[in-house]
This record gives C-alpha cells, sequence and structure tokens, in this order.
C-alpha cells in the first residue's frame, strides 16, 4: 500500500526525472517549488512541506556523497535512493505503531488531541493485546477530534 507520503515522495522523484537541472542548486530550487506546490494541494501542509524538506536534504547529501563528474549519473542515482526513500516511507508508520503500542499501559488511559494517523494506528496496535481508554479532546472547528474517536 502507497500511504500519502510515499506518494509525495514518488512526485519528488518524477520532478527529478522530468527535471531540466544542470546543477544541484538547480534541483534543489526545483524540488523545492514542487514540494510548495504538493504543499498547497494536499489537507496536512505542514507534513508535506517537512517531509518534501527531508527529502531535499537527502538528495543534497546524497549528491555529496557521489562526487560524480556526470550530473546525470547523479540525477539516475538520486532517484534510485529516492524510490528506496519511498518504501522505507511507506513502512515507517506501521512500524512506529507496533513500536509505540508498547507504551500504552494496560487499564491505562490516553489523551489525545485532534487527528493523527499515526496516532490512530498506535492506539489500534496497541487495541489488538490491551484494554484502555482514550479521551479525545477536540477544539478545532473542523472535528477532527470526532475522526479520531470514530
Amino acid at each position: 500500500m502507497v500511504t500519502r507520503d510515499a506518494a509525495a515522495i514518488q512526485a519528488l522523484i518524477g520532478t527529478i526525472r522530468m527535471s531540466n537541472a544542470s546543477t544541484m542548486m538547480g534541483l534543489r530550487e526545483v524540488l523545492r517549488e514542487a514540494g510548495e506546490a504538493l504543499s498547497k494541494q494536499h489537507d496536512a501542509p505542514l507534513s508535506i512541506s517537512s517531509l518534501c524538506e527531508l527529502f531535499v536534504r537527502f538528495v543534497t547529501r546524497t549528491a555529496l556523497e557521489m562526487q560524480m563528474r556526470d550530473f546525470e549519473d547523479c540525477k539516475r542515482l538520486i532517484v534510485e535512493r529516492g524510490g528506496m526513500f519511498a518504501q522505507s516511507v511507506s513502512k515507517a508508520p506501521s512500524k512506529i505503531a507496533q513500536l509505540g503500542a508498547a507504551f500504552v499501559e494496560d487499564g491505562g488511559v490516553v489523551l489525545t488531541h485532534s487527528y493523527s494517523r499515526l496516532v490512530t494506528a498506535l492506539l489500534l496496535a496497541a487495541a489488538a493485546t490491551k484494554h484502555f481508554s482514550v479521551v479525545v479532546a477536540e477544539s478545532h472547528t473542523d472535528g477532527a477530534g470526532h475522526r479520531t474517536a470514530k
């Protein structure tokens, strides 16, 4: 299953493939613009923006490690490693949920606020083996806490 975050990374990889940038600085600028566009299209712009920034750092580090003379070879390697990055991003939520579930105590009470896909996945993973209560605080006009409660 491709997560929203992995789809954003795939979009950035597509941007690299289609880019006419001939320098790392040019590629970084193209990725920054693509990240801004993705953030504006999404209902969680901060998380997408952060993910895009993380990907740009990843790309920059990859380019620095390679020290290649041919920028097209560098772009191909970035695309390849970007695919591996997207796979890691896809697996991260379930991994975090499984690890975090251990911190929920049997018989305990968990207080959460608003909505988070990751927090919800963590609570569902904990509920598979434990009994506990969840209190969901709601203060947003968009009803995000109600979404968590469902």
